[in-house]
């Protein structure tokens, strides 16, 4: 007979976080950093400034670097802040992500039953998995994904069964993100560094000129 893994259950708010978490590590966290860094770059160069002359005040020299380290440090703080909240808003406003669900898992595909809606996916539909501590996610296109906690499943045996044929018919996401990343999010990370690469060079050259 086919091989054939039932599970049901109702996702739970630590499952969604989670998910989140393994999904998006490292993704938006090194944005985060760069440009709290950066903010903060600019701030404290007046810090190891030589003494000014006397007809110069601090912010006329430098007034420019310190602004911009000012308004990304606040823009800094505002992405973490979106980073740690987003998740928690999109858990308490979608009804969806807390239905409660079942199906079936066989070695052709991966079924989905939801109050009058029924959904089967063939392996090949998917891009990959990503898995934490209890918990597998297997992506879809788009930036989508399925979440499959352990306690969806009746046992221990049928969980670890449900592992290998993901762990069998996808390949792990790999490390750093890139692999999920489409063209024109690719293309619109570029265009960031580029964009904050050249502010800085502008306000150092800014913050020079004035220091002569």
């Amino acid at each position: 007979p086919a091989m054939k893994i039932e599970f049901e259950g109702s996702l739970t708010k630590d499952d969604y976080l989670k998910a989140h978490q393994i999904r998006f590590r490292g993704a938006f966290k090194l944005w985060w950093l760069f440009i709290v860094a950066l903010g903060a770059f600019f701030l404290i160069v007046p810090v190891f400034a030589e003494p000014l002359p006397e007809d110069l005040s601090l912010l006329e020299v430098f007034g420019p670097g310190m602004m911009l380290g000012f308004v990304l440090t606040i823009l800094g703080i505002l992405i973490g802040v979106n980073l740690h909240t987003a998740p928690h808003r999109a858990w308490e406003k979608s009804e969806s992500i807390k239905t409660h669900r079942s199906g079936e898992v066989t070695n052709e595909s991966i079924t989905t039953r939801i109050p009058s809606t029924e959904t089967s996916l063939l392996w090949s539909t998917f891009t990959g998995y990503d898995e934490g501590e209890d918990l597998v996610i297997l992506l879809l296109p788009d930036q989508n994904f399925l979440l499959f906690p352990k306690s969806f499943f009746k046992s221990t045996t049928e969980w670890e069964e449900f592992r290998r044929i993901v762990a069998e018919k996808l390949e792990l996401r790999p490390e750093p993100k890139p692999a999920t990343s489409t063209p024109t999010q690719s293309k619109a990370q570029i265009i960031i560094v580029v964009s904050l690469i050249v502010v800085s060079v502008v306000a150092i050259l800014v913050v020079g000129a004035l220091n002569r």
